[in-house]
């Protein structure tokens, strides 16, 4: 029997079965998921986003020969953005290796490499984590810090516009969802103007889901849809009319300090359209600049990039890992805030 009071849990002794508990990794927005944001490498720390206002009006009629009314120049507007710097580090000490066995193993010994590469993982997840955060916040309309607290960049600020916001009075029993679906559907659209989208989405915070489909209108809705098989697991979401609701309760994340932080405040819903995009590109974008290293600068590199440096006196190996991410929703008002009252 294993003493664990005077032995170290993770040396060479006999186990008989490992359990690894592998954390939820919000990636909803991201590929795999809803692939929200056109993503890709640049080889410069910033874009410039420009934007042109189109006119559409009607012509009067006028005499044949008469001079007609002149079309006024659009007015056009550059904005500049520079990408986020993520670093985090991680040691492999030879001590670390030494006289450990392999996780799940009796009698296989953990090599360097081995550890290596599980920090590696856990690097890697960190900053994936981090980037759906940052994809959260960009649809949100702030992309805030790790502490939850601080703005990286307000987009509402950059663009000069305000956010759109459209409330649920889900205690009103007689609230005709549907019909209020339509509202935001129309307020996307008269914002995207001539914009083709696939369809309008919903992600909602806990409280406001769990409220939502407790209301009389989506029961009732829900019944015809499933032909009374209301006992179906409805977490991955439900269409009504215009909207797809699904519910965000699980996303959530820690900090550096153990602190949880909720990307999907409980008592919101957020509505945006999925796959819109104009003749210059998608609406949500994702662009990921050079790491500060020597032999990335002024390249395509990928979204993560580790080096290794060893210590001189070969006691450990320091793994830098840094991605430089820039996330935009450059139609901010076309993703519209629900409240519920």
């Amino acid at each position: 029997m294993l003493d664990i009071f005077n032995s170290d849990a993770f040396s060479l002794t006999s186990m008989e079965a490992a359990i690894k508990q592998i954390p939820y990794k919000p990636s909803r927005l991201g590929p795999g998921g809803l692939s929200l944001f056109d993503e890709r490498s640049i080889s410069s720390t910033s874009i410039a986003v420009e934007s042109q206002g189109g006119q559409l009006s009607l012509i009067e009629a006028t005499p044949r020969g008469a001079a007609g009314v002149l079309i006024g120049d659009t007015k056009r507007t550059a904005r500049s953005f520079s990408a986020q710097h993520l670093r985090r580090s991680a040691k492999v000490m030879a001590d670390e290796v030494q006289g450990v066995r392999v996780f799940g193993s009796d009698d296989q010994s953990l090599t360097i490499e081995m550890k290596r590469n599980e920090k590696l993982a856990i690097l890697q997840g960190m900053h994936e984590v981090t980037w759906e955060y940052h994809r959260v916040g960009a649809l949100l309309g702030n992309v805030l810090d790790a502490d939850g607290t601080t703005i990286l960049l307000n987009l509402f600020t950059e663009f000069g516009v305000s956010q759109q916001v459209k409330d649920f009075v889900l205690s009103t029993t007689t609230l005709d969802v549907r019909s209020e679906g339509d509202i935001v559907a129309d307020l996307i659209d008269d914002e995207l103007g001539g914009t083709n989208y696939d369809h309008v989405h919903v992600l909602c915070g806990g409280t406001f889901y769990d409220t939502l489909i407790k209301h009389k209108y989506v029961q009732d809705a829900l019944k015809a849809q499933l032909g009374g098989r209301l006992f179906d697991d409805l977490r991955q979401g439900f269409t009504i009319g215009a909207l797809t609701f699904e519910r965000a309760k699980r996303w959530t994340v820690k900090n550096a300090a153990g602190a949880t932080i909720t990307m999907i405040p409980t008592n919101l819903a957020y509505a945006f359209p999925v796959g819109a995009s104009t003749p210059e590109g998608n609406i949500f974008i994702g662009r990921f600049a050079p790491q500060p290293f020597l032999d990335t600068v002024n390249r395509l590199n990928p979204p993560l990039v580790v080096v290794s440096v060893v210590d001189p006196a070969q006691q450990y190996v320091e793994l830098v890992g840094i991605s430089c991410p820039l996330y935009l929703n450059t139609r901010p008002r076309a993703v519209i805030k629900l409240t519920m009252s």
